[in-house]
């Protein structure tokens, strides 16, 4: 919003979809043991409107089963519209605005929780913040990671890229 995309020839790349890109390539090469697992699950908190989850389930390697994302209501609502339309024949995607559900294709389920709905969720292979939790509040901040601590499966893996400080 208010950035222009990069541009290259006739290609035009928004920022954000640079950063996830970027952000992707790093969580592969980072933990590379990740290709080695099958039916990953995996929850982002602070999702945005989901462009690093479409960036995983659509340029990774993983074999991902699940992809639960966790955000404010208004980005929450960006993610379900926009992943509903990327990913309407390809992924089983369940949104509080539409029924997308498909058990007839075998891509990801997609699944949309808003931040106290947190305590119920369930255990994951990999746990993925980015460029969000320098927006928290120092406590909110600190529940997450205590989550986070108690979430992950055995061997499990957190991947964050934040700001030590908030951006403005």
């Amino acid at each position: 919003f208010g950035e222009a995309p990069i541009s290259y020839r006739d290609l035009y790349i928004p920022r954000p979809n640079l950063m996830n890109a970027e952000s992707t390539f790093y969580l592969m090469e980072l933990i590379p043991q990740l290709n080695e697992k099958n039916d990953i699950s995996i929850l982002e908190i602070g999702s945005g409107y989901g462009e690093f989850c479409r960036q995983i389930l659509k340029h990774s390697s993983l074999e991902v089963s699940s992809y639960d994302l966790v955000d404010l209501p208004k980005n929450l609502l960006f993610a379900e519209k926009y992943l509903s339309k990327v990913f309407s024949q390809s992924m089983n995607i369940k949104t509080r605005i539409s029924d997308n559900h498909s058990r007839n294709n075998d891509g990801a389920d997609i699944k949309f929780f808003l931040p106290h709905e947190v305590p119920k969720l369930r255990k994951y292979d990999l746990i993925i913040n980015t460029y969000s939790c320098q927006e928290m509040e120092p406590k909110t901040a600190s529940a997450y990671f205590k989550f986070i601590e108690m979430s992950l499966n055995d061997g499990g893996y957190f991947y964050s890229i934040n700001s030590p400080i908030k951006w403005s």
